[in-house]
């Protein structure tokens, strides 16, 4: 009888330890990807955001793509869907950035795929503007998760 009650609690601690693994395996969706910060960045740059698939041409951009200056406020950039339904570039305000100042590039989750899926973890790019200076364009090709590829470039 000890044996088979012994038995009983192997088998119940061996099937909670497996059952519980792959939620310890799992990422976190909530986590924030955060791409290096860029630095004397043109007051006239123009990003783009390019995924693996194509993007929803359905969704409101102003919702997920965004960009920010140092006190969180919103700066008026324009979104738009590029040709190649995978890209979205982002146009800065009239006017060009504030040069001297630091912004962040948001890319909140939610954004759909065409396929109907949705973009799962946000991420976010810090960058500063040049003293009015002139600066060759800078590519950022390392990809943070699996939903994009080279997630942000820069458009020459």
């Amino acid at each position: 009888m000890y044996k088979k009650i012994l038995l009983v609690l192997v088998l119940i601690i061996s099937s909670i330890i497996t059952t519980n693994l792959p939620v310890l395996a799992q990422s976190n969706p909530d986590a924030l990807c955060v791409f290096p910060a860029q630095y004397n960045v043109a007051k006239d740059k123009v990003w783009t955001i390019t995924f693996n698939r194509e993007i929803d041409p359905s969704d409101s951009l102003e919702d997920y793509i965004q960009v920010s200056d140092s006190h969180d406020n919103l700066i008026g950039v324009t979104s738009a869907f590029a040709s190649d339904g995978m890209s979205i570039t982002v146009t800065p305000p009239v006017g060009g950035y504030v040069p001297n100042q630091t912004y962040v590039l948001n890319i909140y989750k939610g954004l759909k795929y065409k396929t109907g899926e949705l973009i799962s973890q946000s991420a976010k790019m810090e960058f500063s503007i040049a003293n009015n200076v002139s600066v060759p364009p800078l590519t950022v090709s390392e990809s943070c998760y699996q939903e994009i590829n080279d997630p942000i470039k820069t458009v020459p």
